[in-house]
C-alpha cells in the first residue's frame, strides 16, 4: 500500500458534516467584577459511518479563565473514540474574576478529529459563541 492510498479519502463517505456540535452555558451569564463561574456543556455527535477519535479545545479571552485562579486561558479535553451516531459530552467551567468588566466575550471552541492517536490531526472544526458578563 502506497502512502497516497493510506490517506486517500473514501468516495462513499459524506464528509460535508462529519460532526454535530452543540454548546450551552449554565448559567448563561457571568458576574462582572467578582468571582463567578459558568459551566460550558459541549455535545459532539459523530455523523460519519466510521469511528472517530475526538478531542476539543476551549479558548477564553484574557478577562476570563478556565480555572479558579484566573491564570489558564484554554482547556483541552480528550473525548476518545466516538462510534458512528454516538454522542459524547464534556463540561468545562469558565470563571470571571474581580478584573472582569461587564460586556460580551467571544469564546472559541475547536474540535479535532485525530488519525490513529492524539498525535496527528486529520480534521478540525471551530466555532465560537458569546459569554455575557453582567453586573448585578
Amino acid at each position: 500500500m502506497g502512502i497516497l492510498q493510506l490517506f486517500k479519502k473514501n468516495s462513499n463517505s459524506d464528509n460535508s458534516k462529519p460532526l454535530l456540535i452543540s454548546v450551552s452555558m449554565i448559567p448563561y451569564v457571568l458576574r462582572a467584577n467578582e468571582r463567578s463561574s459558568s459551566t460550558v456543556n459541549v455535545k459532539i455527535k459523530n455523523l460519519l459511518n466510521e469511528p472517530a477519535l475526538i478531542s476539543l479545545r476551549l479558548e477564553v479571552p484574557k478577562p476570563l479563565s478556565v480555572d479558579y485562579t484566573g491564570l489558564i486561558k484554554e482547556k483541552e479535553v480528550k473525548l476518545g473514540l466516538l462510534n458512528p451516531k454516538e454522542e459524547k459530552e464534556a463540561n468545562i467551567d469558565i470563571f470571571s474574576n474581580t478584573g472582569t468588566d461587564e460586556g460580551e466575550y467571544t469564546i472559541k471552541l475547536v474540535v479535532f478529529k485525530h488519525y490513529k492517536d492524539y498525535t496527528f490531526v486529520e480534521n478540525q472544526l471551530s466555532t465560537s459563541f458569546i459569554a455575557r458578563v453582567v453586573s448585578h
